[in-house]
């Protein structure tokens, strides 16, 4: 080819490294990454140069290249810190109710005002449980203090218990807690409306005359006569109880059936009440006792002295006149 001599070739190769060396000295890389400035990134860069997703935060750094949301995970629990609600714990990620306690450790995840359960009753302690640190116990309608569990009257802040289980309350409904057949004594007398007291609005009597009958008039009579003593005996030789005793003498000269009847007062209420009978010689004394029950132990009686016994005796009598007035009720036909 006579058109290409040496002095072309020359030129030609001379162009070409002109070329080669203007693309050099043309193509900046500012960073010296090795990255043209034209494709890099960030050309001031020299750790970064790609940013896949576009967040701006290149893809060297970024810890999710392939999420334009999210780029660092400060804790290292795999979940970025931008949607992290606990970004620096590496136990927690999530706080659905949004109650700043994460989901992991917050027992009721979907409630913003409960987090804890102490008692593992399934009822926060913050709102729904009154009682948190029992377990049988979470609800107090009535705001007295008692769980509704066991709260006998769960709706009435007055009341709680029933300790007779007649259905008025121990506090201040039932005036006799102990006896489930008694709980109003409207004159105060210490006896139950109900059966104990027939005149329920006149606290001097509770009971029909038992000498006249309440007819306020019996024949005269005459009775032995007699002298007596009482005591409210209990302690450790007698067991968990009280023994009411009375002594009673005969003074007169032939004997008879005596009788006794013993009761215990406490707090203007009668706690119990008990009779006994016995064949008395002249000149002779007997000594009556009346076994309280172990249901009305002294457990029960607190505060229980000699200052609360009461008793009569009743000695055998006859008639010796007509028609009078009555000279144990004087008349009332009450007692």
């Amino acid at each position: 080819m006579p058109w290409l001599s040496g002095t072309r070739v020359v030129a030609i190769l001379t162009l070409t490294l002109v070329i080669i060396l203007a693309g050099c000295i043309f193509t900046k890389d500012s960073d010296g990454d090795g990255y043209p400035d034209e494709e890099d990134m960030f050309p001031d860069d020299p750790e970064e140069w790609l940013d896949a997703d576009g967040d701006g935060v290149g893809d060297n750094s970024d810890v999710f290249s392939n999420d334009p949301e999210e780029w660092l995970d400060t804790d290292g629990d795999g979940v970025g810190d931008n949607s992290d609600a606990f970004p620096n714990d590496p136990a927690e990620a999530s706080d659905t109710d949004g109650d700043g306690y994460g989901d992991i450790t917050d027992e009721f995840p979907d409630n913003p005002e409960e987090w804890l359960d102490r008692d593992k009753d399934g009822y926060g302690d913050n709102v729904e449980d009154k009682f948190p640190g029992n377990p049988l116990e979470w609800a107090d309608t009535d705001g007295d203090g008692r769980g509704d569990k066991t709260d006998v009257f769960p709706n009435d802040p007055t009341e709680w218990w029933d300790s007779d289980g007649d259905g008025y309350g121990d506090n201040q409904a039932d005036c006799f807690p102990g006896d489930r057949t008694e709980w109003e004594d409207q004159d105060g007398d210490g006896y139950g409306d109900n059966q104990q007291d027939l005149f329920p609005d006149d606290a001097r009597y509770h009971m029909v005359c038992s000498e006249c009958n309440g007819t306020g008039k019996s024949l005269e009579k005459d009775y032995l006569k007699c002298n007596s003593s009482g005591l409210l005996r209990t302690g450790p030789e007698y067991g968990i109880r009280y023994e009411l005793v009375v002594t009673v003498g005969n003074e007169d000269t032939e004997g008879g059936v005596f009788k006794v009847e013993a009761w215990v007062i406490h707090e203007g209420k009668e706690l119990y009440r008990g009779q006994d009978e016995h064949f008395i010689d002249a000149g002779e004394s007997h000594e009556f006792v009346i076994i309280v029950p172990h249901s009305i132990s002294h457990k029960k009686w607190p505060n229980i002295g000699q200052g609360n016994l009461r008793y009569k005796v009743m000695p055998p009598s006859w008639v010796v006149g007509g028609e009078i007035i009555c000279p144990v009720c004087e008349g009332t036909g009450k007692e």
